[in-house]
Parts: C-alpha cells; sequence; structure tokens
C-alpha cells in the first residue's frame, strides 16, 4: 500500500481514535480496523510514520505493549487536522512539491544546456576575434603611420602657370602623334 491509499488509511485511524475517544494501542486498532496491510508490523510502521510526520495531532504513550506496540489517542488538534483533510492532503501537498521541483530541475537543466551552447558560440566568437584581431590591428598601425608620414612631409603645390605649361606639352604631343598617324595612312595606300 502506497502513496494516496496509505494516506486514506492514516486519515481512517485518526477518525476511528477520535470516535472512541479512548487510548489504543497498535495491536488493537489493527485488529479492529479492516485494512489491506500485510501485518501487523506494517500497521505499526504506519502509525509510527502518522507520528513522525503529524505529532501535533496524535498523543503517544510513552508506555510501550507487549510486542513494542504503540498507545496512541486523539487531542484537541486532531479533528481540527482531520477537517483541514488530514494525511490525504499533506500527501497532495507533497505530491505537488515533488512536481514543482521536478519543473525547477527541468528549467535547470534547460538553462545549463542553453548556458553550454552559449558558451561554445562565445568560445568560437573569441577564438576568430584572436585569429582577425592582429591582423586588421597591424594593418590600423600602418594605415595610421603613413597618414602621420603624410602630415609631417611638404607638400608640392601646382600653381596655374605650371598646369597650363604641362597640358600645352600635352596638347602638343598629342598632336604629334596624330600627325605621324596621318602620314603613316598616307603611305600605306
Amino acid at each position: 500500500m502506497e502513496g494516496l491509499e496509505r494516506a486514506k488509511l492514516q486519515n481512517e485511524i485518526l477518525k476511528f481514535i477520535i470516535s472512541k475517544r479512548m487510548i489504543y494501542d497498535t495491536n488493537e486498532l489493527y485488529k479492529t480496523i479492516n485494512n489491506d496491510l500485510k501485518s501487523k508490523a506494517h500497521f505499526k510502521e504506519l502509525v509510527e510514520e502518522m507520528l513522525v510526520i503529524a505529532p501535533k495531532y496524535i498523543d503517544e504513550s510513552s508506555a510501550r505493549g507487549i510486542g513494542g506496540s504503540i498507545f496512541i489517542s486523539s487531542n484537541e488538534f486532531t479533528q481540527e487536522f482531520l477537517d483541514d483533510g488530514g494525511f490525504v492532503t499533506l500527501y497532495k501537498h507533497k505530491q505537488a512539491r515533488i512536481h514543482e521541483l521536478n519543473i525547477k530541475q527541468q528549467e535547470e537543466v534547460k538553462d545549463i544546456v542553453t548556458q553550454r551552447k552559449k558558451n561554445r558560440y562565445e568560445a568560437r566568437l573569441a577564438k576568430w576575434q584572436v585569429y582577425t584581431f592582429w591582423p586588421l590591428f597591424l594593418l590600423g598601425i600602418f594605415g595610421g603611420g603613413y597618414s602621420i608620414y603624410q602630415i609631417f612631409t611638404p607638400k608640392e603645390y601646382v600653381t596655374k602657370e605650371q598646369m597650363d605649361e604641362k597640358f600645352d606639352k600635352e596638347r602638343d604631343s598629342l598632336q604629334n602623334v596624330l600627325e605621324s598617324l596621318k602620314t603613316t595612312k598616307d603611305t600605306i595606300k
């Protein structure tokens, strides 16, 4: 007998104890309450579990009976405990908490997997950055050095007269080339 059935039997034991308002030992309770437990030892284990889970709601006698049986009775809190659902409610709360913890654990596993993927991509990016950083850095240093060189070297400015002279020279050379082409064309005919 496990889980919810066990909690229901524990509630039945409490109801019986409240209805009779007497002190019972586990041997008498086992005989009186119809249950599906295999033996008195299982029943005694069930009662001990009740005392561990909800000691405030059951009074336990300090004396032990024959065969180690436990003497138990109800107190002023027992009925209130049963009205709130008793051991069945405790069991359902426990199962809900276990379910919440499972969900939380699954979320944590998902977070860990996501973090691992993120770390792997960040490592790849960092490796790529290392390979591309130094060549670009050296290119930047070279460009900066060339710019500084250009700033400090004197520049030659071309005046309008010098430009006109260059254009005239170029025009004369082009006219000479054209004339030579015309003469070669005439000779070929």
